[in-house]
């Protein structure tokens, strides 16, 4: 059970950036939802342990902002009458000599079934929820050399739409939403029992993605951690 929120009920605005009205509803009813899931997790005798999880929700009277960019300016919260996200979650850890690695894998098909208040419910109803990516992977591993701790993290995110028709298919160019791969770096060096140095590198190859915005590139992260 989740009720509209404040801001769904009572917060109109309009956005210079893309000429867009954001609609609030006083109208709106409360969402319910069913969910279930079923699991396992096993530990290999070579030491790999492999998680696995199905999970199945539906939900009714779905808060939704409804937003066909390709035919009005106005974005508006409606309940849909029927949603549902399924998917499977798998995660897999492991230890190669000195080497800690980890790979997780995550799909998930979550689509608006039923909304008969849209104009045109064929438009809509089947079509991936908007800013909900259908896969999400990534593949990891740390090296520990005595004091010396090396790490790499590669991430994949796949496309995402920002309209409710699934039609939003330019990518690289301000206003859209890219699926980047992007690796990120680590390094910690044990200075001392109680003092850690560390440094981050997140989107180490510096790639040029959007999230709407330009996202950040190459940026560092050093940190001194003391226990006391």
């Amino acid at each position: 059970f989740r009720g509209p929120s404040v801001f769904e009920l009572y917060r109109t605005w309009f956005s210079s950036t893309t000429g867009t009205e954001f609609r609030s509803n006083p109208a709106l009813a409360p969402e319910t939802s069913r969910s279930w899931e079923v699991g396992v997790d096993h530990t290999f005798a070579n030491g790999v342990n492999l998680a696995a999880t199905w999970f199945d929700t539906t939900m009714k009277d779905f808060i939704y902002r409804l937003t066909v960019v390709d035919l009005s300016p106005v974005s508006t919260f409606h309940n849909a009458a029927r949603a549902s996200s399924r998917g499977i979650e798998l995660g897999l850890t492991g230890r190669f000599g000195e080497i800690d690695w980890r790979a997780n894998y995550a799909y998930t098909d979550a689509v608006i079934d039923e909304f008969p208040l849209a104009a045109d419910p064929a438009l809509i109803e089947g079509k991936q929820i908007v800013q909900f990516p259908r896969l999400l992977a990534s593949l990891g591993a740390s090296w520990q050399l005595g004091r010396l701790t090396l790490g790499g993290f590669v991430h994949y995110s796949e496309e995402r739409y920002n309209t409710d028709a699934n039609t939003d298919v330019v990518r690289g160019v301000f206003g859209s939403y890219d699926s980047p791969t992007l690796m990120d770096a680590q390094l910690g060096w044990q200075a001392a029992e109680r003092v850690r140095l560390s440094l981050a590198i997140d989107n180490l190859f510096d790639r040029e993605w959007y999230d709407f915005y330009r996202a950040p590139g190459r940026s560092w992260f050093a940190r001194v951690t003391v226990e006391m």
